[in-house]
């Protein structure tokens, strides 16, 4: 079973985790896995992740190995946006920001307050 995990300079790699001959192998596919989060001022957080294995059961045999999910104020997953999922970490981001832009309408339309702080 191949293990996804990003690499020192920020590409996804793999190892075989039937071959694991430490936990330090381990340990570098549970390093950062967060592609990008944004938190709204309802307590919403859109988050954005590198998957550990493949999710994808697609013919074409693309590792499905990303995944954007929509959490509530409280941390349970929301279900105003369905989970998505991509084969590349660009597809991924621009998931990420396609899916602020469509929750950022929404909340706006509903009455709420959008403003999204930006990181540095």
């Amino acid at each position: 079973m191949l293990v996804y995990y990003i690499g020192e300079r920020g590409r996804v790699q793999t190892f075989n985790a039937l071959n694991l001959k430490s936990s330090r192998d381990l340990s570098a596919a549970q390093r950062s896995t967060q592609i990008k989060v944004t938190r709204f001022p309802n307590g919403y957080a859109l988050s954005t992740v590198l998957l550990s294995i493949d999710h994808g059961n697609e013919a074409n045999g693309k590792p499905v190995i990303f995944e954007t999910m929509l959490f509530d104020a409280n941390g349970g997953v929301s279900n105003l946006l369905s989970m998505r999922r991509y084969h590349h970490r660009f597809q991924a981001k621009s998931g990420h920001r396609t899916a602020v832009s469509q929750l950022s309408h929404y909340f706006k339309s509903s009455g709420q307050r959008v403003h999204i702080k930006r990181r540095p």
